[in-house]
């Protein structure tokens, strides 16, 4: 074998080494996405409930008790505390652990025993949005995808700031053809995050092998 061969085969075998350490990275992340999945999915069963005249039967599980959610709520503009203005925004601080993730449930306790003593007749029914663009934000910012969720932003912030009451998104393929906000701009982002996680799970089911 030459030298330069062998030299060659060293370098594959790091940049090898490299690609699989980013690949475990950006999994890592992505499993910081399923807290706002959870809550996303917490809410899209209370809207179902209430849209039924049904009493909820989960509490609610407010966003802004998790620190990924609040981490993307921050950044679309659309945190309750802190102005965007006072923390920065970029991508680099959406990738960042911001400390050991806590437990859903627990950060959300609060807002569980008050959502328990109101009656389904009281409770807004929720659009489920600002849950829906978080979740799909966090993805993008996972899978390199952040480009077409610069463009989601952009199309959303010359909207205005009722944009989040309504439900519909186009992230996944749908059918509803009605009125969706910044619809291409969000198919875009979809399947950009689809495919980048396609090729995820295959690098990881190879470097398995």
């Amino acid at each position: 074998m030459s030298s330069s061969h062998a030299n060659e085969k060293k370098e594959q075998g790091i940049s090898g080494r490299i690609n699989n350490f980013m690949d475990q990275q950006r999994l890592e992340r992505l499993k910081q996405c399923q807290e706002i999945d959870v809550i996303l999915k917490n809410c899209l069963g209370r809207r179902s409930e209430l849209r039924n005249n049904k009493t909820p039967t989960e509490p609610a599980l407010d966003i802004e008790h998790s620190i990924p959610g609040t981490r993307m709520m921050r950044y679309f503009g659309w945190h309750e505390e802190t102005p965007v203005s006072q923390e920065s925004t970029s991508f680099s601080s959406l990738l960042s652990s911001g400390g050991a993730t806590q437990d859903v449930t627990s950060r959300n306790a609060a807002a569980q025993q008050e959502s328990t003593t109101k009656s389904s007749s009281s409770l807004a029914i929720p659009s489920c949005a600002k849950e829906t663009h978080a979740l799909w934000a966090c993805r993008s910012v996972c899978l390199a995808c952040a480009e077409h969720l610069k463009n989601v932003k952009d199309c959303l912030d010359g909207l205005p700031n009722d944009v989040i009451s309504i439900p519909e998104t186009a992230y996944e393929p749908t059918s509803y053809i009605g009125l969706i906000p910044c619809r291409q701009s969000q198919e875009e982002l979809g399947k950009c995050v689809i495919q980048q996680a396609k090729e995820l799970q295959k690098r990881l089911n190879r470097n398995e092998n």
